[in-house]
């Protein structure tokens, strides 16, 4: 009588195992749907900030505000904001990658790094373009904004030059399938890199967008 009842209650309680390992295989589905959802928006999000320095260019300007006859090329004026649109896609890679590695997910943390790199260097060679040509912009607006400025954009500049040596030791031991090395740097690596191009979109955002300069650009 009593082991029938013991086995009774084992079934239940196998039962209700199931049942919950169930519901949090489906949670777990969920929460991994909505975050490839938010992926794609903010992928697309990204495109679109990339978008608006090409489509500024098909909506140039000459001196006297008429269209300028140049009207199918883009200007060298529109690489801001290309290259806040290549942080953001760098920021949304990262950030992907991240997440994925963290559950497993080796060959889509792989295409996530991959695509970060390709990012992030189209990013390194539009801004090294734009400011060969520029020169450097200063910051002109006062009072508490340049408190907030000044420490972003030397900590951002810092670290920018910092993380393309830890990008290269995460990297290639991967290549080698040292991924034991890999994982050392890329712990270290993955946070900097992050930050960098969260703070370069911010940057942008200050500098070109909340506060123009109305200074002219100092070769």
């Amino acid at each position: 009588m009593f082991s029938d009842a013991g086995g009774v209650f084992s079934a239940c309680l196998s039962g209700m195992q199931e049942i919950e390992r169930g519901s949090r295989t489906r949670r777990t589905a969920d929460r991994d749907g909505r975050f490839r959802i938010f992926l794609e928006r903010a992928f697309y999000a990204g495109c679109g900030i990339c978008g608006v320095g090409i489509s500024h260019g098909f909506h140039h300007k000459d001196r006297g505000g008429n269209r300028s006859t140049e009207s199918e090329s883009v200007s060298i004026a529109d690489f801001p904001a290309l290259n806040a649109g290549l942080n953001t896609l760098s920021t949304i890679f990262i950030a992907a990658g991240w997440w994925f590695i963290s559950r497993e997910q080796k060959r889509r943390h792989i295409t996530c790094m991959v695509a970060a790199l390709v990012t992030s260097s189209a990013f390194l060679t539009c801004y090294l373009i734009y400011h060969f040509n520029v020169g450097s912009v200063r910051f002109t607006e006062q009072g508490w904004s340049r408190a907030v400025y000044f420490p972003l954009l030397i900590s951002h500049l810092i670290l920018a030059i910092v993380v393309v040596p830890m990008i290269v030791m995460t990297v290639v031991p991967a290549l080698r399938s040292r991924f034991d090395r890999h994982r050392k740097f890329g712990k270290w690596t993955m946070p900097v890199w992050l930050y960098v191009s969260i703070t370069g979109v911010l940057v942008y955002l200050m500098l070109y967008i909340w506060f123009p300069s109305t200074a002219a650009p100092v070769r």
